[in-house]
């Protein structure tokens, strides 16, 4: 799917309301996630069955540009970090899912969401002048890992 945006500002917003979105999904997904799991005697289960439901409603929207992107002569090396991106999703999709069957829901899932400090710890390593991180996004990014931290104490 091709987002035809003419504006750098109109480009950011687009952003924001995406990335609300995505916040909306992952906690909405993750509370009806530990209720099902505690119907499903196996977080494994629930977890292929709602990979394999999202991947199918992906390639609907998906499957023309896949095929377009891919016979473009996409290189291996792009290729093979998609794949990968993928394989690290499902381990982080299926590690929340089992955590969520020992702890509780409001525990498992701000310890889930610290991925910002990961992401930016592998950007710098991996990907260092691929964007700058700035002092502002460092301070955020702890702040949220100090919240959660403070989350997790009171809760357990």
């Amino acid at each position: 799917m091709q987002l035809n945006i003419k504006t750098r500002q109109n480009k950011v917003i687009i952003g924001y309301i995406l990335a609300f979105m995505s916040a909306i999904g992952y906690g909405t997904g993750t509370v009806v996630t530990k209720h099902v799991i505690n119907i499903f005697p196996n977080p494994i289960l629930v977890s292929s069955i709602s990979l394999i439901i999202g991947t199918a409603i992906i390639s609907i929207f998906y499957i023309k540009n896949l095929i377009q992107d891919l016979s473009n002569e996409t290189p291996i090396k792009e290729l093979s970090n998609a794949i990968f991106a993928g394989i690290s999703s499902a381990l982080g999709v299926n590690s929340l899912f089992i955590g969520l069957k020992f702890v509780p829901v409001s525990v498992a899932s701000p310890v889930a969401n610290t991925f910002p400090l990961v992401t930016i710890i592998i950007m710098k390593i991996f990907y260092g002048k691929l964007e700058k991180i700035s002092l502002e996004t460092i301070l955020g990014s702890l702040l949220i890992v100090s919240g959660i931290i403070i989350i997790t104490i009171y809760t357990s």
